[in-house]
């Protein structure tokens, strides 16, 4: 299964790509566990998340932001 990692920072943009300069599709609170998919480079993943209802999206957050979900 791929790794469940866990967001530590107060609010966490998550963003349509690998960037600052890409539009920031949602927030995320400190505690929410999100899937990494991938490392998309530059102290940068690609995240799939979910967004209520049993509905999850994908999308790009800094490495710095996440932990290891014990």
């Amino acid at each position: 299964a791929p790794p469940l990692f866990e967001i530590t920072a107060s609010a966490a943009n998550i963003r349509s790509g690998p960037g600052t300069n890409y539009e920031a599709k949602a927030s995320t609170a400190d505690g929410a566990v999100v899937t990494v998919l991938e490392d998309a480079g530059n102290g940068w993943c690609k995240i799939k998340y979910a967004t209520g209802g049993g509905v999850y999206d994908e999308g790009y957050v800094m490495f710095q932001y996440l932990a290891a979900n014990k």
